[in-house]
């Protein structure tokens, strides 16, 4: 059988961290501070020697060189990168006082690329170093001009408090980092989670699929060689080719296409049983590939089992009927014997002819059945059917492939593409406390800037209210819960800053420090895009645009001045839209294992490997049964000796069959060692998951060894019982059992007949 091709998913590396991208979600905001700071950098150029301004345009341009290359630098470079920006910036800061040459006290042209450097701590100390660093940083520029020139400029003094509100980046980038390793780490107990049970379920369908194969094929042509009499080697010979062809094709059927299912069921009752007899009524349907498959298999066995077990009853006839109704259910086999007939309630589970061969397989198929009806000295009939609308109504519909499309959290939407996560998967880093703390913090640190500033215009009623405004703002902005904001809380976040502005555009008449409450309008329009409300941030942010456009027409102003009242508002509102960007294409690719390609390679892959594994231990059957198969495909008799090694080879193989998890390489020796004196012993496995510890099972085989005659049943029991294994030891005058729990063996003793009893009971 052929592995299965695993498509390719297109989608992010997985290689790429949490701090990698918050890191790049720096380096983009700074991009834009940078292209704001160009104009003031230009105007102020003349202030500083030109030792301190190339070093400025350093810093500028490592900010857009990490921006570029954040992706796909190497960790230790990428590193280097988050440490010289803030040792660079605080350099200039602190050297400032020193590079002045304007005599004029003016603030330095490089301070408003801080909120960078201060941001990048994020992911070099810990947070609450991080949180105390920002404010040294922004105290940096005022204690280093008092030390160098005894005082403070007013200047620098009213824009000191708008550093200090960058505390407000450091929180944010905190809660957004913590977010993003949070939800990586349980996408990825997720992934392995599927991708654990995506190979249990291909590793149980290739066990079925071996088990199938070695009791179909290998088992019945080994049972009959044991049983068969000198001469009559001839009747083995196609048997034993077809089962020689399944271990050569790795498990692959190795007939050949057919024409049509009766041509097919023929051909198979011809080489299971050629005395059947076959009869049809057949209309020109179409039947699935694997229905055929499956009922075509399963019939094979229930004649095979009918050669097997039908006994001297049986006058060696099999009546075959193929049904195929083209409005009716679909396809119906039935297989009759009149032979000896059994209990199919006393068959049990140990029984795989008929619990995976034919009920299993059958069942395995949408709309498949498997009905056995029998009664001793009546005969058997096994009815297998396939039910074609049945089938139709469990086969997932909605995609080509099979698949389901998988919905968004909101119910709309899918993951197919990989393109669209969840939208509350999306972290901001808004939704906190400390988030609340922060922005509470730059608005206190603003109001300070504009209090201080003195200015009548535009009044303190107009401030009072673009205050308030501005902070109910903060709190729908910071609310706790999903990151992707309620349609209330969006509202009031947007509309508030909008409403800050209208107020004081009303009341003012000139530019000044109110303009700072404008900024920070525009910082949290940016900020409602990050929390998902990417369309009504850019709606309030464009009439946001709109009202201080026409109140800068209004008031006369020059291009600079307006160029310096929009600047700031635009950038927040674009950088706001593009983070939230950034982190969707990032829930994206950490979530990418829940698209349908993901889990379409994730279970290619699984089934591969558990393909490759099932072709691993047919070769190792291959190896046991191959000489003795050999033997039978030339249609030589086998010799006394070969029919007895055939039937330990089959006792063998049975075990592993019955119970996989106690045929260790200990205990399959011990049985073939009891075997070989006459010994019947049988391996029967309870248990499943988890396996029986090994040390359990070795002590079950030496009882297994010891045994000299009679019969040993060895049981795994099922999990939560006092024992794991029971060993039951009948030589026809006692039954000894031993109860094996791992550390201690519990032996009792009874009659023959007493046990016998008893162990029917189990």
């Amino acid at each position: 059988m052929t592995g299965f091709a695993a498509p390719r998913v297109a989608g992010a590396s997985s290689s790429i961290t949490a701090d990698r991208r918050v890191g790049l979600l720096i380096a983009l905001g700074g991009s834009a501070l940078v292209l704001i700071t160009v104009p003031v950098a230009i105007e102020r150029w003349g202030d500083a020697a030109g030792w301190w301004n190339v070093a400025a345009v350093v810093l500028a341009a490592l900010i857009l060189v990490l921006a570029a290359l954040a992706r796909t630098v190497p960790a230790r470079a990428l590193r280097a990168f988050w440490a010289t920006i803030p040792a660079l910036s605080l350099s200039l800061a602190l050297t400032w006082p020193l590079a002045e040459t304007s005599g004029a006290s003016s603030v330095p042209w490089v301070w408003e690329l801080e909120p960078v450097a201060v941001s990048l701590l994020v992911l070099l100390v810990r947070w609450q170093w991080a949180l105390v660093l920002s404010q040294a940083f922004a105290l940096a520029v005022p204690v280093a001009i008092w030390a160098v020139q005894g005082s403070v400029p007013l200047d620098v003094v009213l824009q000191t408090p708008i550093h200090l509100g960058n505390m407000a980046f450091v929180a944010v980038f905190v809660a957004l980092r913590r977010q993003l390793q949070q939800l990586a780490r349980s996408e990825r107990d997720a992934e392995r989670r599927e991708h654990g049970r995506l190979e249990a379920e291909a590793a149980a369908a290739e066990q079925q699929r071996f088990v199938s194969i070695v009791h179909d094929e290998i088992l019945s042509t080994l049972v009959f060689a044991g049983r068969a009499a000198e001469g009559v080697g001839s009747t083995l010979v196609a048997p034993a080719r077809r089962a020689l062809g399944f271990l050569g094709a790795g498990g692959g059927d190795p007939v050949g296409q057919v024409d049509s299912i009766v041509t097919l069921v023929q051909a198979r009752v011809a080489q299971v049983h050629p005395t059947a007899r076959v009869t049809s009524r057949c209309e020109a349907v179409t039947v699935p590939p694997p229905v055929v498959d499956a009922v075509v298999s399963a019939m094979a066995e229930a004649l095979r089992n009918s050669l097997i077990h039908a006994g001297s009853g049986t006058q060696e006839q099999v009546s075959v009927h193929v049904t195929l109704v083209s409005d009716s259910s679909g396809l119906t086999v039935e297989v009759i014997d009149d032979g000896v007939g059994f209990d199919p309630h006393r068959a049990g589970t140990d029984s795989v002819g008929i619990r995976t061969s034919i009920v299993g397989r059958m069942t395995a198929v949408p709309g498949g059945d498997a009905v056995i009806t029998s009664e001793r000295g009546r005969g058997t009939c096994v009815t297998l059917s396939w039910n074609r609308h049945l089938s139709e109504a469990l086969t997932p519909t909605g995609r080509a492939d099979g698949g389901q499309a998988l919905p968004d959290e909101r119910g709309t939407g899918n993951l197919s593409t990989g393109r669209t996560p969840w939208p509350d998967l999306v972290p901001s880093g808004l939704g906190t406390r400390g988030a609340r703390l922060a922005l509470a913090y730059v608005w206190c640190t603003v109001a300070a800037h504009v209090l201080l500033g003195r200015e009548d215009s535009p009044g303190p009623l107009a401030l009072v209210v673009a205050l308030l405004a501005l902070f109910s703002s903060l709190l729908a902005l910071t609310s706790r819960g999903p990151d992707h904001l309620s349609s209330r809380r969006a509202a009031l976040a947007l509309l508030a800053p909008l409403a800050a502005v209208i107020v004081l555009t009303l009341a003012a008449d000139s530019s000044g420090v109110w303009t700072a409450l404008v900024y920070l309008a525009g910082y949290q329009v940016g900020l409602a895009a990050v929390r998902g409300r990417v369309r009504g941030a850019c709606g309030a942010g464009s009439a946001l645009l709109l009202v201080l456009t026409a109140w800068a027409v209004g008031q006369r102003l020059d291009a600079p001045e307006v160029l310096e009242l929009l600047l700031k508002p635009t950038a927040a509102i674009i950088v706001g839209t593009m983070w939230r960007r950034m982190l969707v294409g990032l829930v994206a690719s950490v979530t990418a294992h829940r698209a349908a390609g993901a889990r379409a390679t994730s279970q290619a892959n699984a089934m591969n490997a558990a393909i490759e594994a099932g072709r691993q231990r047919l070769e190792e059957v291959a190896e046991i049964v191959g000489p003795t198969l050999q033997v039978l495909a030339r249609g030589r008799s086998l010799t006394d000796v070969q029919r007895a090694d055939a039937t330990l080879i089959e006792a063998g193989l049975r075990d592993r069959l019955r119970a996989p998890g106690l045929a260790t390489a200990d205990m399959v020796e011990a049985c073939a060692q009891a075997r070989s004196r006459g010994v019947d012993v049988r391996l029967l496995d309870d248990r499943g998951q988890p396996l029986v510890d090994p040390t359990t099972v070795a002590e079950a085989a030496g009882h297994v060894r010891g045994a000299l005659a009679g019969q040993v049943t060895v049981r795994a029991l099922p999990p939560g019982r006092g024992a794991e294994l029971t060993v039951v030891l009948d030589d026809g005058r006692q039954v000894v059992r031993h109860e094996l729990r791992g550390t201690r063996d519990h032996t009792t003793q009874t009659g023959a007949a007493e046990g016998r009893r008893h162990r029917r009971g189990r």
